[in-house]
């Protein structure tokens, strides 16, 4: 598809020799405002939170998290799924 509109614009607003210089400078726009497209728009990045915590539960979550491999934020989000979560009932709602 995007192939298509570019042989267009190259032919409608270009000689023949200008085509041959031009040619690649146009398809490297289209990949890279595809690559934009499909990253950014079509799935927007999800919006983070800020959690305020004290600095001393700081400095214990972050040596822990050293300590043991673990990345900060995964380490939160996981506590706070398992924690927090509606439990299902023995019917599979909540």
């Amino acid at each position: 598809f995007f192939y298509n509109i570019i042989q267009c614009f190259i032919n409608k607003y270009t000689s023949f020799n200008e085509s041959i210089f031009f040619k690649p400078y146009i398809i490297e726009l289209v990949c890279i405002f595809s690559y934009f497209y499909h990253t950014y728009l079509e799935n927007p990045m999800k919006r983070t939170k800020n959690l305020k915590i004290t600095p001393s539960t700081h400095i214990i979550l972050k040596k822990y998290c050293e300590e043991n491999g673990l990345k900060m934020f995964a380490f939160v989000e996981r506590i706070i799924k398992e924690k927090c979560d509606p439990k299902k009932d023995l019917y599979g709602e909540h």
